[in-house]
């Protein structure tokens, strides 16, 4: 069993990094398209206060968290296509990461694996847009709900995480309802009330 862990965990250290270099790399050949322009635009105002004051023109659609992030990632990274996209990059492999753990509790590693895999057949890495760290997010309170009997912790992060991916895009919204939903059936199907879920 241990032998299998450290081949997983050495299976998806090595999809991260290709993912990774590959996202990368993707990043520096496709130009920005009009959304992630905007982006842009919004992340160049010289401070918080005026990225506010755009936003609150409709300038874009997003909260202010996300351009923060943004400019942030830019300032660790002198290209242009790889700073701006780089939240993305970091959000699909948080997502690829999140997914593994939450499925290698449940199923065998291998199938971990590509079941973890199956997020790469989206386009989430490659957009200076918030959509990708929200999806992150939100994958690491599933991750955190899943284990919200091991540790009270795993009950912040999972506020902690649905929080951040609020603060990222307005329709991580639509994902409390679910954690609502999930909760109720260990209730019903269980009879456990996880008032740290709660």
């Amino acid at each position: 069993a241990e032998a299998g862990t450290r081949r997983g965990i050495a299976g998806i250290v090595l999809i991260l990094l290709a993912v990774g270099l590959c996202s990368a790399l993707h990043a520096v050949a496709k130009p920005f398209w009009f959304d992630e322009i905007c982006t842009v635009i919004v992340c160049r105002l010289p401070n918080a206060s005026e990225i506010w004051k755009a936003l609150d023109h409709a300038v874009d659609g997003n909260p202010p968290v996300f351009y923060l992030v943004a400019r942030f990632a830019r300032q660790l990274v002198p290209d242009d296509h790889v700073g701006y996209r780089l939240p993305s990059i970091l959000g699909l492999l948080g997502t690829v990461f999140c997914i593994y753990m939450i499925l290698s509790k449940r199923v065998s590693r291998l199938s971990a694996l590509v079941g973890a895999t199956f997020v790469l057949c989206t386009p989430l890495a490659y957009e200076a847009r918030p959509y990708s760290l929200m999806i992150g997010c939100i994958s690491c309170a599933i991750l955190a709900w899943q284990r919200i009997e091991d540790s009270r912790l795993y009950a912040i992060l999972v506020t902690i995480s649905l929080a951040a991916a609020l603060s990222l895009h307005y329709y991580a919204v639509l994902v409390w309802p679910a954690f609502l939903v999930a909760e109720a059936s260990v209730w019903i199907f269980h009879r456990r009330l996880r008032v740290s879920a709660w």
